[in-house]
């Protein structure tokens, strides 16, 4: 006899085959991030913070001295890969973190942990948010492609780190 779970799954199987769709598997998924909030002046000053330094490909700058962006600098990093970091800004943010940065990735999934966060860290509103994911490795290792994450509050305004957040992907 078949252990129920096994029956479960050849009934799965043929409803999938059958064009019916069986569970969704993909909320057992899950991302773990960096974040970061930010209380920034205007859009220039916070593209300017995220953006590369044109430098760092620069042939005086062939030994890595000089890092990527000035956030990578602020943390205390010479580069990360940019395609597990993910910004946000908003000129009018209402207080809804959710609504201030419609649009960026699975924001549904970490909002509501971020404004948590915003809040014990005594923060009413941002305008600002950067977003490190942490990349899993094939054996299960987690890389942090920011080692040592840090708060900044020079150059004219504040950026807080509010921690790894993990969520449904």
């Amino acid at each position: 006899m078949l252990s129920r779970s096994v029956q479960r799954a050849g009934r799965e199987k043929r409803a999938r085959k059958d064009g019916v769709r069986g569970p969704d598997l993909s909320i057992l998924r899950t991302q773990t991030a960096q974040f970061w909030a930010g209380v920034f002046a205007d859009e220039s000053q916070f593209a300017e913070f995220v953006g590369e330094d044109p430098d760092y490909y620069a042939e005086e700058n062939e030994d890595g001295d000089l890092p990527l962006s000035p956030f990578a600098g602020s943390q205390n990093e010479r580069r990360y890969d940019h395609d597990f970091m993910e910004v946000g800004y908003c000129a009018a943010p209402d207080g809804d973190i959710a609504g201030t940065f419609k649009g960026n990735s699975y924001i549904e999934n970490w909002a509501q942990e971020f404004a948590r966060r915003l809040h014990d860290a005594g923060i009413e509103h941002c305008n600002a948010f950067i977003m490190v994911a942490i990349d899993q490795q094939r054996d299960g290792t987690l890389y942090r492609h920011i080692k040592e994450p840090r708060s900044v509050e020079d150059y004219g305004f504040r950026l807080v780190y509010l921690g790894e957040i993990s969520y449904p992907i």
